[in-house]
């Protein structure tokens, strides 16, 4: 199967609350939005967090705002976050909901771009991002727990990873996605793609007419 996705994912309770599927609150997207930093959206009706977590069409955004924890979706919000530091959304997320984990994720299988970066309480702590052209280009932090049954399954060759699975061999591209699946388990209480995503509701937000953010209407 093939995976798309560019999230973040924010959690201030208890490990897997989302995977607990909270009510979204929609009278707290005002401050979640204002938080993106981004301009002129509207709410456009409600979604799933199947839709929110893979946003490809232009100017689509997804809020899922719940008490002490948020999704966001969007196609380049997080472009910033395959790199060391902590973009201002990381920032402003961080101030909503304080004491929180930060977890951002990026997949696109076509290419074999996979990329997680993980913060806590607005600090970054862990960030991994490659594709198939480009290998791993960032790798930055101390591996976190979920990490380590996975790097296991590695074994070096030419100053490279490939993981031994079942037989076959994979490259860190390749593999990546594996990294990204369980890094989302402190969040839902299970893999990503053991996740129930329609069961988790979210907000859609779409770009007001042009004449419409013209007047700042």
């Amino acid at each position: 199967m093939g995976w798309k996705a560019s999230c973040l994912l924010a959690n201030a309770r208890a490990p897997g609350f989302l995977g607990e599927f909270p009510q979204h609150d929609p009278k707290r997207c005002a401050p979640l939005l204002e938080a993106t930093g981004l301009q002129g959206y509207q709410s456009a009706g409600s979604a799933n967090f199947d839709q929110a977590s893979s946003p490809w069409r232009k100017n689509e955004l997804y809020l899922g705002a719940y008490d002490g924890a948020a999704v966001i979706g969007h196609s380049r919000l997080f472009e910033d976050c395959w790199d060391a530091g902590a973009p201002k959304v990381i920032e402003s997320v961080s101030r909503l909901l304080p004491n929180s984990q930060i977890l951002v994720i990026g997949l696109h299988s076509v290419v074999n771009f996979f990329g997680y970066a993980w913060y806590e309480d607005g600090l970054l702590q862990r960030v991994r991002a490659g594709a198939a052209d480009e290998g791993v280009w960032i790798d930055f932090g101390e591996p976190l727990p979920f990490e380590a049954p996975l790097f296991d399954l590695a074994v070096q060759r030419d100053g490279q990873r490939f993981y031994l699975v079942d037989g076959e061999e994979y490259d860190e591209a390749a593999f990546g996605e594996e990294f990204v699946f369980e890094a989302c388990r402190s969040f839902f209480g299970c893999r990503y793609d053991e996740f129930e995503m329609e069961n988790l509701e979210t907000e859609r937000f779409q770009r007001k007419p042009w004449l419409a953010r013209l007047l700042g209407r």
